[in-house]
């Protein structure tokens, strides 16, 4: 029993040490004229990814695109839930083709617009020439904070351990 209860000590700790580096959080997700408001019919795809410092405010994105009806002339992160359209919080650089890039990199946000991101409700959209509000449009999608390297020293820890304890537990009872 003393075993058990050092190994759910153990496991506590690894889910401290995991969550005690949460600052950083980072999102992918696609780009497409469905998400759009109103969709727009579109072969244009792309894809972003989004990292948010919780402790600073800032945000960067990478975003790549491809297939675009004509040049983009606009790219944006916007505050906005699923479905619904709202006003631009960052102006992204991005390339004056079909096809590119768009990006920032650290750019402050406030804390209602961190908390709208954490919460989903933030978008990216790239406009284009022959779709002034946007071609295609990706939601920044909540998705879990990233294992620290100490909390996944502790997880291995302890299913090491507990993996020990069992097979010593099993040679116990056939011997």
């Amino acid at each position: 029993m003393k075993k058990i209860k050092a190994v759910a000590a153990l496991f506590a700790f690894a889910i401290i040490a995991s969550s005690a580096k949460a600052d950083i959080f980072t999102y992918h997700f696609l780009l497409d004229g469905g998400q759009e408001v109103p969709p727009v019919t579109t072969t244009a795809t792309g894809s972003c990814t989004v990292t948010l410092n919780d402790s600073t405010n800032q945000v960067s994105a990478s975003c790549t695109y491809s297939g675009l009806s004509s040049n983009a002339n606009n790219a944006h992160i916007h505050t906005g839930a699923l479905g619904v359209s709202g006003p631009p919080i960052v102006n992204l650089s991005f390339t004056a083709a079909t096809s590119g890039t768009a990006s920032v990199t650290n750019d402050p946000l406030s804390p209602a617009e961190v908390t709208a991101m954490k919460d989903g409700d933030t978008y990216i959209n790239i406009h284009s020439v022959n779709h002034g509000g946007g071609e295609i449009r990706g939601q920044v999608v909540a998705s879990l904070p990233a294992v620290s390297t100490w909390g996944m020293l502790a997880m291995a820890i302890l299913v090491g351990t507990a993996g020990t304890l069992t097979l010593r537990r099993r040679n116990a009872s056939l011997a």
